[in-house]
C-alpha cells in the first residue's frame, strides 16, 4: 500500500521540481533578452548623439525582431498553457513600444533636408557659354557648379557637413508610349573617397542609398534658370530608422497572430496521459 501511494508523491515531486526548473530558466532567458535589447536601444541613442549612424539600418531591425519574437516566444515555451494569440498580443505590445522610441529619437535627433543639384550631362557647352553671356558666370563659378558637394544648407540656413563628397554625373528619364508620362527616373551619383578613389551609385525613386549615416532620396527633376536641369533631393538622416521599421514588423506580426490565426492554438501543451502536444480545447 505504501509503496502503491509513493508513485503519484514521486510524480507530483517532479512535476513541481521540473515547474520550478523551468521558472528559472524562464526567468533567465527573459532578463537576457530584456538587457541584450535594452543595451542596443542604449548603444543605438548614444550613438546618434554621436552622429555616428548605422549605413545599413535594416541589418539593426532584423536584430531587433528576432529579441523581440524570442522574448514572445521564450514567454510561451516556458508557459505551456498560452495560446497562439498570446504570442502575437506580446509581439504587438512589443512592437508598438519599439517603434514609439524610434520617432522619439527621430524627433530628437533625426533630421529631413532638400537639396537642389545639377545634373552636369546637362551643363554643355552651349549652357555654359549662355549663363556666361547671359548671367555673367565665369569659369570660377562654373567650375564651382561641376565641384563635388560635401556641405548643404539646412533649413534655419546653417552649414550641414554631409561627412562625404558627392555629385550628379548624369540623369535619365524614361517615358511611356505617349512621351508624356514619366516611367522611370534614375541619376547617377558619383562619390570622392578619402582615399581618392571614385565610386559610382545608381539612384532610382523608391530606392533610397545609404552613405556616411545618412538616406538619399532621389525625388524629381526640373530645369534651373540658367538652362541646365536640376536634380532634387531628400537627405535624410534616421539614427533609429532600424527601430521603426523593426516596430512595424511586430506590429504587423503580433497583429496578424492575434486577429487572423485560431486564437485556441498552443504551443508546447502536452497531454497529461500521452504526452503528445495538441491543440488547446
Amino acid at each position: 500500500m505504501s509503496s502503491r501511494k509513493s508513485v503519484p508523491s514521486d510524480k507530483a515531486s517532479a512535476a513541481k521540481t521540473a515547474g520550478r526548473l523551468n521558472k528559472r530558466l524562464a526567468n533567465a532567458l527573459y532578463i537576457i533578452l530584456g538587457a541584450v535589447t535594452i543595451a542596443l536601444l542604449i548603444m543605438t541613442v548614444y550613438a546618434s548623439a554621436q552622429g555616428q549612424n548605422a549605413d545599413y539600418p535594416i541589418v539593426s531591425a532584423v536584430v531587433f525582431v528576432f529579441l523581440g519574437g524570442a522574448l514572445a516566444v521564450s514567454v510561451v515555451a516556458f508557459n505551456p498553457q498560452k495560446s497562439i494569440y498570446d504570442i502575437g498580443f506580446y509581439l504587438l505590445h512589443v512592437g508598438i513600444v519599439i517603434f514609439i522610441s524610434g520617432m522619439i529619437i527621430f524627433a530628437v535627433r533625426g533630421s529631413s533636408h532638400y537639396v537642389a543639384l545639377p545634373d552636369l550631362s546637362s551643363v554643355t557647352e552651349e549652357v555654359e557659354n549662355q549663363m556666361k553671356s547671359t548671367y555673367g558666370w565665369s569659369d570660377k563659378d562654373i567650375d564651382r557648379l561641376r565641384s563635388y558637394r560635401n556641405q548643404i544648407a539646412g533649413e534655419n540656413g546653417e552649414i550641414i557637413d554631409l561627412g562625404f563628397n558627392f555629385r550628379i554625373t548624369d540623369f535619365d528619364t524614361e517615358y511611356y508610349e505617349d512621351d508624356k508620362s514619366v516611367k522611370h527616373y534614375e541619376a547617377s551619383l558619383e562619390f570622392f573617397l578619402n582615399d581618392g578613389t571614385i565610386e559610382t551609385e545608381s539612384l532610382t525613386v523608391n530606392h533610397p542609398i545609404y552613405r556616411g549615416g545618412l538616406k538619399i532620396y532621389l525625388m524629381n527633376v526640373g530645369l534651373s534658370p540658367y538652362g541646365y536641369e536640376q536634380v532634387n533631393l531628400l537627405i535624410k538622416n534616421d539614427p533609429a530608422e532600424f527601430l521603426s521599421v523593426a516596430g512595424i514588423i511586430l506590429t504587423i506580426l503580433g497583429t496578424f497572430m492575434m486577429c487572423l490565426l485560431p486564437k485556441q492554438m498552443s504551443y508546447f501543451r502536452k497531454k497529461a496521459s500521452k504526452g503528445e502536444v495538441t491543440p488547446n480545447e
